[in-house]
């Protein structure tokens, strides 16, 4: 099988995509007489530039977000402890955007992309009125300043992101209908998150600003500089004259700049001031894997002499691999009821991923 049937069969099992530029293949032979768009001159795009924005609608994926247990005893001499349920926070949808601008030379094309992302969420459980009681997760029993009991926990998760790709492609039109684009580019990312969590003891008082509550505050920051190559393949095939389908597949690996920051203060009862306990920073580089998805579908709006534009929506996925986690104390209740395991240690969870919808508007000139 020659080199151009493998591609041609790898792009249509992928049937991929990454960013590509709005007038990606003419096409010309693909016409079956009808014509779902408008034209008022008969010009392909001038300059081979191209333009888009996208408007990004996706959820972080991302483990290692609880932040208690809830437990009952039995009210045996031991008081066994039997755990109930494990508190965390589960992230929804936020807004981001992305920008890009490519310039085409015959079949190559380079481009410039830069994704914007910001998503906070939070969650907290008391047990006000209920029979069963509150271990932390973030530290352990032995370090907390909370020693009456926790009557309220809560925590916040907050995630940015920035990213810039530049970008090499080269198009191929592998039948009548039937389009591929190989890329590979240099990709530079900053992602910061941050998990607050307070753990009280009264509802009404959550930071013990009366001397008679205690507060417990816990402080985890993780934050990414990336630096890295991908490479993948994208394919688009037209239906009639209608619409694209598309689809995209990339793989990309370097190295990252990880810093760890586990930050734990409180106020015990009599106290007015925070007291600092447990301070943590530690940073390191490890190697860093990234893979990214998307499928989507694009509907061609109008030609006005040397303007094509185009209305795209799809699905993408990004999955970061060996990102690290927090740093936090064993998350484990023993028999006792106590968290079990001394120590600040490293998460084992540490991967991230981002997916959800994106709505694209693109203009080549």
């Amino acid at each position: 099988m020659s080199w151009k049937k493998w591609i041609v069969a790898l792009s249509t099992v992928v049937f991929s995509t990454q960013f590509s530029p709005a007038n990606a293949g003419s096409y010309s032979s693909c016409d079956t007489g009808s014509d779902c768009g408008f034209s008022f001159c008969d010009s392909d795009p001038c300059e081979g530039w191209s333009i888009y924005a996208d408007y990004l609608y996706w959820r972080p994926r991302k483990c290692d977000l609880d932040y208690a247990i809830t437990y009952i005893e039995n009210g045996s001499e031991l008081q066994e402890a039997f755990a109930t349920g494990l508190s965390g926070i589960c992230p929804s949808y936020d807004s981001g955007f992305r920008i890009g601008i490519l310039k085409a030379f015959g079949d190559l094309d380079f481009g410039v992309h830069y994704t914007w992302f910001r998503s906070k969420d939070g969650s907290s459980i008391n047990n006000v009125g209920e029979d069963f009681l509150i271990l932390p997760t973030k530290i352990g029993s032995a370090s907390l300043f909370v020693t009456d009991g926790i009557q309220l926990a809560a925590s916040d998760y907050k995630i940015e992101l920035n990213q810039v790709d530049v970008e090499l492609g080269y198009h191929l039109e592998l039948s009548d209908c039937l389009a591929a684009r190989l890329f590979s580019g240099f990709r530079y990312a900053n992602i910061k998150q941050t998990q607050d969590s307070v753990y009280s003891s009264n509802i009404n008082d959550q930071f013990a600003e009366s001397s008679l509550n205690q507060v417990d505050v816990i402080h985890q920051k993780a934050d990414l500089d990336f630096y890295g190559l991908y490479v993948g393949n994208k394919a688009s095939y037209k239906i009639c004259d209608c619409f694209d389908f598309f689809g995209g597949l990339s793989l990309g690996i370097g190295v990252g700049e990880v810093s760890q920051d586990f930050d734990h203060k409180g106020k015990s009862i009599g106290g007015t001031d925070y007291t600092q306990a447990d301070l943590v920073n530690e940073s390191c580089w490890k190697s860093i894997a990234v893979l990214d998805l998307n499928v989507g579908i694009t509907f061609p709006l109008c030609n006005v002499c040397c303007t094509d534009l185009a209305f795209s929506v799809g699905y993408e996925f990004h999955q970061w691999f060996n990102l690290g986690g927090f740093t936090s104390l064993s998350r484990t209740v023993d028999s006792e009821g106590e968290a079990a395991g001394r120590g600040l240690v490293s998460s084992n969870c540490c991967d991230l991923g981002f997916d959800g919808l994106f709505v694209r508007l693109s203009a080549a000139f």
